[in-house]
């Protein structure tokens, strides 16, 4: 810890030199490091320097976009309806909803819909073990795996998974074959040998760096589980990838970031354990 590093911050920053303050900005007013430097012109690891010595958890960017764009959802709903929500009840867009449902349907609720509540059923009844086992024999016999998801493109490639992806290219040949590799009913980043390579976000994977076991992640589909549940949820899909015969390898997005030349060394000693070459 440089305490006179610290102080020298806080007296050079003096919007950002109390807990109080940099915690309103920061988790309240839901500033990102670039609005940091660009309000008050502090450097993206001062930014950082401060808000580990305030023992404020800070976010990874994904966490980042998703709070800062729900909080302008938010505020708009607030200010055209006033509400945070743009349906409640009472709203001009609830309203408007209600008439045409009745007008198109004669009823206000879509699921009141004789071919809407049809639909359902037809759903839960799909959702069945029997109709998945059906479901997965269907895409077997066709395309030669268990579920659709293993048949996408490799589009979602991140930032930090890119990284670990370019410093592999200049030790060993890789190819489409070794990245995001269906194994099991999981689709593991990276496949070396007989190594997965596990790129964990921070905040989809509740980093115990970062987060709390009593801390929540919400996800897009607004699913909310404790750190602990997450935990939870990643021992058992390592605990299943290594029944199939794998060694695991986690690298988490904060390690990527902050000391790459551990995670360099990481890549190469699995390289080297299974014995490849470029």
């Amino acid at each position: 810890m440089n305490i006179k590093h610290f102080e020298d911050l806080k007296r050079r920053f003096p919007q950002l030199n109390s807990l109080e303050k940099l915690k309103n900005i920061y988790e309240v007013e839901l500033y990102s490091l670039p609005m940091l430097k660009k309000e008050f012109g502090i450097s993206y690891n001062s930014s950082l320097y401060l808000l580990r010595m305030f023992g404020i958890k800070p976010r990874s960017m994904s966490e980042s976009q998703y709070k800062i764009a729900r909080q302008k959802i938010t505020q708009t709903c607030l200010k055209k309806y006033g509400t945070t929500n743009v349906l409640s009840r009472g709203t001009s867009i609830f309203k408007k909803r209600n008439a045409t449902m009745l007008k198109k349907y004669g009823v206000k609720n879509a699921f009141q819909i004789p071919a809407v509540i049809k639909q359902i059923t037809m759903l839960n009844a799909s959702h069945t073990p029997e109709a998945e086992l059906v479901r997965q024999k269907t895409f077997m016999d066709k395309y030669n795996v268990n579920f659709a998801w293993q048949l996408k493109k490799k589009t979602s490639i991140t930032q930090p998974h890119q990284k670990l992806i370019d410093f592999l290219r200049t030790l060993i040949t890789l190819s489409d074959e070794n990245i995001e590799v269906p194994i099991g009913k999981y689709c593991v980043d990276l496949l070396i040998g007989n190594t997965i390579i596990e790129m964990y976000g921070d905040y989809w994977h509740a980093s115990p760096h970062k987060y709390r076991s009593t801390d929540t992640i919400i996800f897009p589909d607004g699913k909310r589980l404790t750190s602990t549940e997450v935990w939870k949820r990643n021992a058992q899909r390592i605990i299943e990838l290594k029944s199939c015969g794998y060694s695991v390898v986690i690298i988490w997005e904060h390690e990527i970031y902050e000391d790459f030349e551990i995670v360099k060394e990481k890549l190469c000693e699995i390289v080297k354990s299974n014995q490849l070459k470029k």
